[in-house]
């Protein structure tokens, strides 16, 4: 069983790996040290009985610890043969209890998942007498308190008391936050994140030591854990133990802060966990259509194919009617809390709650105009085919345009969202207004190059900032553009690149917002620069942030060297050029110069930029910062 365990581990490779802290202990039963030695064997091949070709399998060797006392002195070789061969199902009652303490790290540490999952593989070839021992030792001492130490931290029992303990569970997750360090989960959270086998989380709940429908005290429960190691079968096993609870899972969020249990699998992004999911909770009695949030919505448009979205309207799942389109009309207006509203008509309740803030994974709701409800007109609502689902054709805070672009399927599931959307790509964030941003705009300051093609052919790529420039805003068009240059993303090269195959001739013969977008460029540099040097510790993490900084900025400096090449002579000769070249000296970017008067230096139509190799540093990479 492979496991991502973060915990202090013991080198088990050596003969007397993890018996030096419990010789003291085991000693003083009247055994010898070769039997102690050979029961950390023992242990040892349980761990690697997966990977072993000798599994442990009836018919082979029996060895009792009095075996050992007719050697005089045994040799570690002769030990290691002893382990190999020998038949679990006959191990004797003394050998058994030496072998336990030693797998499961009795007073030294905690159990990893790997040792649990040793107990039941070996567990399951023994002989009925032998599992009601192993049973019973692991529900008395020393091993009960072993595993609750490990296990049972401070719980609430279910999401209601957690919720209530909000306050509490606040204080206590700022006391873990620490800018250097990064918050340790509990063990059983870490635990349940770790194991890949269901078979271990049954054994540790038929201990009592973990409960799904419990919440930590971090405000997240184990089923968290479990969408968060991302193992498929660990997650099903986790969702049918609350269903076969009797539990409702729509009131059942992974943690206090508020995201569903659909929502969460979908932020894995994995498509078949996620169909896997939803089938199960389907079956359950609660299709997807009870989960008609916003949130959900947009992130399955960041990550899934056409086939799966078809699928999921095949299952009356429409993920881009967006529910928010039709929900300012019905909200209380932002200065109003919802204590005390007793029906639709009443708005009158005190202030308190701002309504204009969803769960911390959702969007933020956001009203385009004023609204009064006693003037309202509900025939005015237009309703889907079926007239059910009510149509809002405006946009929300956040479009599923605006997620899509994540999508690496790019063109494919862009024509399936064309296809049925009632809104359109060239739409603006914040309910279409001019201070909201295109999807291709959010696109050129992302990091997936793979439908920036199609957003060009769809909408205008040379499209201004505002829809409304003003005279004090000369130049705004082209705003895509500008946004790539002036990003320091691995991929911004090649968005840069793909952007700039729509712009017309006449856009680099306009030698000042030439300027303006190769200012970007270094204006990039120089800021990023600076963070990196203030921001991290001199050393190699920060020398490859750096050079990664660098390979970019040249990048895009290539990329306008070639676009540049209709009107090159000019350009070189023009004071933007020369205004440019003096900045850069100034600097010491003498690299940035030498790149700028380089000119055309590869062919257009055989360069094609991809994303840099990304270069893993230790902490957070300067693209967070910019």
């Amino acid at each position: 069983m492979s496991s991502f365990w973060e915990f202090e581990t013991t080198d088990y490779n050596g003969a007397g790996s993890n018996i030096d802290r419990t010789m003291e202990s085991i000693s003083s039963d009247g055994q010898s040290a070769a039997a102690l030695v050979l029961a950390n064997l023992v242990a040892e091949r349980m761990r690697d009985s997966e990977s072993d070709p000798r599994k442990f399998k009836a018919g082979g060797e029996v060895y009792e610890p009095g075996f050992l006392r007719e050697f005089n002195d045994p040799k570690l070789s002769e030990l290691r043969e002893m382990a190999s061969t020998m038949d679990p199902t006959k191990m004797s009652k003394e050998l058994l209890m030496l072998v336990l303490p030693l797998l499961l790290h009795v007073d030294t540490q905690s159990p990893t998942p790997e040792d649990i999952h040793a107990l039941h593989e070996f567990s399951a070839g023994l002989l009925t007498a032998q599992k009601n021992m192993v049973d019973k030792w692991l529900r008395q001492e020393p091993a009960k308190s072993t595993l609750e130490r490990a296990f049972k931290t401070k719980t609430y029992p279910d999401f209601k008391e957690a919720y209530r303990s909000r306050a509490a569970i606040a204080k206590y997750n700022a006391s873990q936050t620490d800018l250097r360090y990064k918050a340790v989960e509990s063990y059983a959270y870490q635990f349940v994140q770790a194991c890949q086998c269901t078979d271990c989380l049954q054994t540790v709940m038929k201990l009592g030591l973990i409960s799904f429908r419990s919440y930590g005290q971090d405000g997240k429960s184990l089923l968290h854990a479990a969408i968060q190691g991302g193992h498929n079968q660990s997650i099903a096993f986790a969702i049918d133990g609350l269903m076969n609870l009797g539990l409702d899972p729509r009131h059942l969020p992974t943690s206090i802060e508020g995201m569903s249990i659909p929502h969460h699998v979908a932020s894995l992004h994995e498509q078949e966990i996620f169909k896997e999911v939803v089938m199960r909770l389907r079956k359950a009695g609660y299709p997807l259509m009870v989960w008609n949030d916003d949130g959900l919505k947009l992130e399955l448009c960041s990550f899934i194919t056409a086939d799966t979205a078809e699928w999921l309207l095949s299952e009356g799942f429409n993920i881009t009617k967006l529910p928010r389109n039709t929900l300012p009309p019905f909200l209380p207006s932002s200065e109003f809390s919802d204590e005390g509203i007793s029906n639709d008509n009443d708005w009158t309740s005190p202030p308190g709650k701002n309504w204009n803030t969803d769960a911390v994974y959702g969007d933020p709701i956001i009203r385009k105009d004023p609204f009064e409800y006693d003037t309202f007109d509900a025939n005015t609502i237009q309703l889907d085919g079926r007239g059910v689902t009510p149509i809002e054709l405006r946009p929300t805070s956040r479009t599923v345009w605006h997620r899509a672009i994540e999508n690496p399927q790019g063109p494919e599931f862009l024509d399936w969202l064309l296809n049925h959307s009632h809104t359109q790509p060239s739409c603006r964030s914040d309910f279409d207004r001019d201070s909201g941003e295109t999807a291709l705009v959010l696109a050129a300051k992302g990091n997936e190059p793979a439908c920036i093609d199609w957003l060009c052919e769809n909408c205008d790529p040379m499209a201004a900032q505002s829809t409304n420039p003003t005279s004090e805003e000369p130049n705004t068009f082209a705003y895509a553009m500008k946004t790539a240059a002036h990003s320091v993303q691995p991929s911004c090269a090649a968005i840069l690149y793909a952007i700039s195959n729509y712009a017309p001739d006449e856009l680099y013969r306009d030698l000042m917002l030439v300027k303006h977008i190769y200012w970007l460029v270094i204006k990039a540099y120089r800021d990023t620069h600076l963070k990196l040097e203030s921001s991290m510790n001199p050393g190699q993490s920060r020398m490859k942030c750096l050079v990664l900084l660098r390979n970019i900025t040249m990048s895009k400096i290539k990329v306008l060297n070639t676009r540049m090449q209709i009107n090159w002579r000019r350009w070189v000769k023009s004071v933007h050029f020369k205004w440019l070249l003096q900045f850069c000296s100034l600097h010491g970017y003498t690299f940035l110069s030498k790149d700028m008067k380089s000119g055309i230096s590869f062919d257009l139509k055989t360069w094609h930029p991809t994303a840099m190799d990304y270069l893993e540093v230790e902490g957070d990479s300067y693209m967070s910062m910019s």
